[in-house]
């Protein structure tokens, strides 16, 4: 590559602070020149590519050792700094300086802090400059997008950048010339006059004396507070929403061109809006096109299938990740409203990314957002959901089954009992506690299957919703479970979790059985493990009743100790 540095000996312009590194900052574009090319050579993920970033961070790091700013004025072939050439390339294709002068820019600044956050997304802004296809896209627009706070730039207007007026010499430029100066002796003429008209008011408020009190031209107290009020309302002006009142306002005009080249600037907008995290305006764009579209009169047939496509390209994956991006970032400072009336752009398909990453988050108030927002949807219409149980994508489908319980949808019910033969445990974790939630009695035989799951986890969830549920044709099925021999080895937690189910489920009913296992009477006169007396007397602590109470009593003397303080606790629960 081209790249060269000329180091002036002409003196270096004096600075407002402190001398900037002249020798480090041409060293720095160096390494950048490198660094985009090894983007455009390796892409991004390369580690060669990787390299070469590192090493620009170090240059921005060392250098602010030395400043806390660089202030770079870019020309055609180089790159000045302070009045000193850091950076010159005479070949177009390669030249740094080439590729911001040709897009307008004339000056970029660079903040400490600068190589933290925003470096990499500079350099890949550099590479797509440099391969733009489209007349609506530019360098500078893709620098704005960048929402850089460490970088600044300035631009020449297109139309005034390098313009001359023409010399007489030129006889076709005779008479604009001779118009100019007119123009120009005309202002001078007019300053001349404005002058002496200053010069006889002063000398008029000399000739008045103390008649002139120029203090009643201040504002006085309540003045000022208006005047600061207003700044202030001007400085708190969201000019994003302005902006797109604006446009909306010219958009209604029935000008098909006018409307398509606005069209084509909210289109470009909304993915900028996404990474910005303003849901409010992303709903302010997308329902005003709803609104257009239906009115009649406003757009013909093509421009209702554009707007159209502005909504539909929310719900593609770039878009779509864009909006969890921004609902990580805005928990807590968005409510659930806005977020719901957000995904209500979004096809119902497309939001299984959304569930997925509600289902994985780390970030409880991120969950509890999305998984509020998606149920006001699905309280709406639950049908694009039911269809989400039977995704491939495990955590598509355990978002979906637990949706369906905290709507409590009956129609679920089928899909949740199938979800239970799925091979990932927190899928059918999740499908026992939707059909717990739902409640209906059409679950209950998911629920007895689950109570024999392979995973330890499903059978305890299970059995704990039974007990929820109450409901006595289950009783059978939880008695032979606490007496059977797979409860035997289970772990104490699983143990009691059957035998509260037992108790809750059957209340007085399941009495002569707990306290046959607790006092080891009648036909289980056989000496049972302690665990499982123990289990069977805080069950019994769980039903009110004198028979309850009294099948304790008949333990209190229990020489085993485990059992001893499982009756003493069930009791005190009784009273």
């Amino acid at each position: 590559m081209g790249d060269s540095v000329h180091l002036q000996t002409a003196p270096a312009l004096a600075l407002s602070q402190r001398a900037q590194p002249v020798e480090r900052v041409a060293e720095l574009l160096l390494t950048l020149g490198k660094t985009r090319w090894a983007y455009h050579l390796y892409g991004q993920h390369n580690a060669s590519y990787g390299r070469f970033l590192s090493a620009l961070r170090s240059s921005f790091l060392a250098l602010w050792d030395h400043t806390d700013s660089i202030d770079l004025v870019v020309e055609e072939t180089r790159i000045e700094l302070s009045g000193e050439t850091v950076y010159e390339n005479e070949n177009r294709a390669e030249s740094l300086a080439f590729l911001f002068r040709k897009e307008g820019v004339r000056g970029l600044t660079f903040l400490c802090g600068f190589e933290e956050e925003e470096l990499e997304p500079f350099v890949s802004v550099l590479h797509q400059a440099q391969h733009l296809r489209t007349e609506e896209d530019d360098l500078l627009t893709l620098l704005w997008e960048g929402n850089f706070s460490c970088l600044r730039y300035w631009a020449a207007e297109i139309f005034a950048d390098g313009l001359a007026i023409p010399e007489p010499s030129d006889p076709a430029a005779s008479g604009v010339t001779r118009a100019l100066r007119a123009v120009a002796h005309e202002e001078e003429l007019e300053t001349l006059r404005e002058g002496d008209a200053l010069a006889e008011d002063a000398r008029h408020a000399r000739a008045v004396g103390d008649g002139f009190d120029a203090r009643r031209y201040y504002l006085d107290g309540l003045e000022h507070v208006e005047v600061g009020d207003e700044l202030q309302k001007e400085l708190e002006r969201d000019v994003v929403v302005d902006a797109l009142d604006a446009l909306f306002d010219c958009l209604e005009a029935p000008e098909p061109k006018l409307q398509r080249r606005i069209v084509k600037i909210l289109r470009a907008l909304l993915p900028s809006l996404l990474r910005w995290g303003r849901l409010d305006a992303v709903i302010r764009l997308l329902g005003e096109l709803d609104a257009l579209r239906g009115t009649a009169g406003v757009f013909d047939e093509e421009m209702r299938r554009e707007a159209a496509a502005i909504e539909e390209e929310l719900s593609d994956e770039t878009n779509v990740s864009r909006l969890i991006r921004a609902l990580e970032d805005n928990v807590g400072r968005v409510p659930v409203e806005m977020v719901t009336a957000a995904l209500r752009h979004v096809r119902r398909d497309a939001l299984a990314p959304v569930m997925a990453a509600a289902e994985t988050s780390e970030s409880r108030p991120f969950r509890s957002l999305v998984e509020e927002a998606v149920a006001n949807l699905a309280r709406e219409d639950e049908a694009p959901f039911l269809r989400l149980l039977v995704s491939p994508d495990a955590r598509v489908a355990a978002g979906a089954a637990r949706l369906m319980g905290r709507i409590r949808a009956a129609s679920a019910v089928p899909e949740l009992v199938r979800l239970l033969g799925r091979p990932e445990e927190s899928v059918r974790r999740v499908a026992v506690d939707a059909l717990v939630a739902v409640g209906a009695r059409e679950a209950v035989r998911g629920l007895l299957s689950a109570v024999s799951d392979r995973d330890r986890a499903v059978r305890i969830a299970a059995a704990r919703g039974l007990g929820a549920l109450r409901i006595r044709e289950t009783l059978p099925r939880l008695r032979d479970l606490i007496l059977g021999k797979a409860i035997r080895d289970a772990d104490l937690t699983e143990k009691l979790a059957f035998f509260e189910a037992y108790a809750d489920v059957g209340a007085e009913a399941s009495v002569p059985v707990l306290e046959a296992l607790l006092n080891a009477r009648g036909l289980l006169a056989r000496k049972q493990a302690s665990d499982l007396r123990a289990c069977a007397a805080l069950a019994l602590g769980r039903i009110p009743g004198e028979a309850a109470e009294a099948a304790l009593h008949r333990a209190v003397a229990e020489p085993e100790v485990v059992v001893r303080s499982a009756v003493a606790r069930a009791l005190k629960r009784e009273s």
